[in-house]
């Protein structure tokens, strides 16, 4: 299965439209670390400025959701581990 491929089946899978938008957008800057108010943005996630708390815990149910799907196809979106809110998608044993 190419990656484009396995990117399209992992969205399929995902019945919320914000999972799809979230697995999509990551898949597209695979291996790149995007600010996570960058990622709510553009894949349709609720302004934090106008919905501050609610806007990032639909973000990160959202992240929980799509990183069990990733899961069987080895790969997990993660967040960096100095804190400065930035995502990265890739493989799952290299985010730790």
């Amino acid at each position: 299965m190419t990656p484009r491929q396995q990117a399209k089946s992992i969205t399929q899978s995902l019945e919320n439209p914000l999972d799809r938008a979230l697995v999509g957008f990551m898949n597209q800057h695979k291996g790149k670390w995007i600010d996570r108010d960058r990622i709510m943005h553009c894949a349709g996630f609720d302004d934090p400025k106008k919905y501050k708390h609610g806007a990032y815990v639909q973000f990160h149910c959202s992240l929980i959701r799509a990183n069990r799907a990733l899961a069987p196809h080895g790969l997990k979106i993660c967040m960096s581990e100095d804190g400065a809110n930035l995502y990265s998608m890739g493989r799952a044993e290299e985010c730790r």
